[in-house]
């Protein structure tokens, strides 16, 4: 398996826990230390914090993300994946990183997502049929 294709497997479980209110999914996906950086948040740090969020985020229904990975570096333990995300209320950028554990898997050790678009190229198609 490629580093790609296991974050790809990653960013897939992450689609489905968030979709199923799967809190004990999400917790399988962060390592016992992960820390979580989120805009609207105070940093969030060990599993305890991380479950307690996501039990607060899944209390207004089904949550719908989609990722997409960018750029993906693979060295010494540590992949770290770069891209976009979109929901239906925001879209934005992020940046995680995974370290391998002695199993081999890969666990989030720590995420940070940003609700801005700034940087990510214009779709030139779009552009063009805007009005203007």
């Amino acid at each position: 398996m490629t580093t790609r294709s296991e974050v790809d497997a990653i960013n897939a479980e992450y689609v489905r826990a968030m979709a199923e209110h799967d809190v004990a999914g999400m917790i399988s996906l962060y390592a016992e230390d992960a820390s979580l950086f989120f805009s609207d948040t105070p940093v969030l740090q060990g599993s305890a914090a991380v479950a307690a969020f996501y039990e607060d985020e899944f209390k207004d229904g089904p949550v719908a993300i989609t990722f997409e990975s960018t750029n993906i570096l693979d060295g010494d333990g540590l992949v770290v994946d770069i891209g976009h995300y979109a929901m239906p209320s925001e879209r934005g950028k992020y940046v995680v990183v995974f370290r391998r554990q002695r199993d081999g898997t890969l666990k989030s050790r720590s995420r940070r997502t940003s609700p801005t678009d700034l940087d990510r190229p214009a779709d030139p198609a779009a552009s063009a049929s805007a009005p203007g």
